[in-house]
């Protein structure tokens, strides 16, 4: 008898569920919890086609972020993480390994959700000041554009 009980809670259960699962949408848009904005610029040749960044979170397999923005100081990058890492590492890299602008590993120490970085061709060392004409990366706006436009998909 207690069995056919819990059989039946079980089942009454399961129903439940599954109606309840039906009224809430079952995947919601979230703003990244990490992003990376990275410039690069300062190329003496002004030449960036194929040029792309090799990202990775510390401890994790890396992946290519290309520059998909342009700005006062060259090209632009986001890399946009839901994890909070504490380091992240990158290479500026033509195509798929062709060269290196520079042969060292770099890493930005993300000190907030959001941190912004200058990198100029040839030297290992960059700037998260924007340097004299530079500008900032509306951030914002682009989060604001990538969850705009998952809404209109839904």
């Amino acid at each position: 008898m207690r069995k056919r009980i819990t059989a039946g809670l079980m089942g009454l259960l399961m129903i439940f569920m599954a109606v309840v699962s039906g009224l809430v949408p079952s995947t919601v848009a979230h703003a990244a919890n990490t992003a990376l904005i990275i410039h690069y610029g300062g190329r003496a040749d002004d030449n960036y086609d194929g040029w792309n960044l090799w990202v990775w979170e510390d401890g994790k397999n890396g992946q290519q972020v290309s520059f998909t923005g342009e700005d006062s100081f060259g090209k632009v990058a986001v890399y946009q993480s839901n994890g909070t890492p504490s380091k992240i590492g990158f290479i500026v890299r033509l195509n798929e390994w062709e060269d290196k602008d520079v042969s060292d590993d770099r890493f930005v120490i993300m000190e907030n959700n959001v941190m912004e970085i200058w990198v100029t061709s040839g030297e290992t060392e960059f700037t998260t000041e924007a340097p004299e004409g530079a500008e900032s990366y509306d951030f914002a706006a682009l989060e604001e554009e990538r969850l705009n436009l998952y809404n209109k998909e839904e």
